[in-house]
């Protein structure tokens, strides 16, 4: 046996008006405890904190399924993030003395002072170019 819950939504009404509720979610039982368990913890940060700034993120408001289309877009927005951050990163380190003496050698490697690590992965996993290093000062 499967037990489901269903979740509805009941729009506002005004008096002796009749509109039906829509149903919003089926949730397994298991995924029902782990939401439920979500929004105890929404509304523990909401007495603690005031208001809750999460509300419309699908990945974290406990009352939104995400789609596929969330998820996508959370993930390039974590690439927009890892590459203004890369970029940022490269301006602090490089110096005007190191970015004119540096030269590429002639096996192509990259710049000296170019990161490396989960921006290059998250890059590659979205099928696009990495971030340019910075112009040189002339």
């Amino acid at each position: 046996d499967v037990l489901m819950v269903r979740g509805m939504w009941y729009p506002p009404t005004q008096e002796n008006q009749q509109v039906a509720p829509e149903v919003v979610h089926y949730w397994s039982y298991s995924k029902f405890l782990h939401r439920l368990e979500m929004m105890r913890g929404v509304y523990s940060c909401y007495l603690q904190e005031g208001p809750w700034l999460d509300r419309n993120d699908p990945l974290l408001d406990p009352w939104l399924d995400p789609s596929l289309v969330d998820m996508q877009q959370r993930m390039l927005n974590l690439v927009v993030v890892e590459r203004r951050k890369a970029a940022l990163a490269n301006r602090n380190t490089s110096t005007p003395s190191t970015a004119s003496t540096a030269a590429p050698s002639a096996t192509g490697s990259q710049h000296p002072s170019k990161a490396t690590g989960p921006t290059s992965s998250l890059t590659a996993s979205a099928g696009s170019n990495p971030p340019a290093p910075p112009a040189t000062p002339a």
